[in-house]
């Protein structure tokens, strides 16, 4: 009966001990940051669009160029001004 206690209290101790060197959560980490990068650059574009919007005004189109610029339209589709948002 002591010898079960002590050989169970022996191996709480070591568990206490050793257990957390035993979880390995690098992968949930790795999925964590990945996680907090897409929500980082879903917010960044959103505050893009919201800021090309704004320069092109609130019922006009817009689109974006390669070099980052945007250009806005009418209603009917003509081109009106380039703008670059930062």
């Amino acid at each position: 009966m002591i010898r079960t206690a002590l050989a169970t209290l022996a191996i709480v101790a070591i568990l206490g001990w050793f257990g957390p060197s035993l979880d390995d959560h690098s992968g949930e980490w790795d999925q964590a940051y990945a996680l907090e990068d897409a929500l980082n650059t879903a917010a960044a574009r959103q505050r893009f669009e919201k800021a090309a919007q704004a320069i092109c005004g609130p019922q006009a189109a817009w689109q974006e160029l390669a070099d980052g610029s945007i250009q806005c339209r009418t209603k009917h589709g003509r081109k009106t001004i380039t703008a670059k948002v930062n």
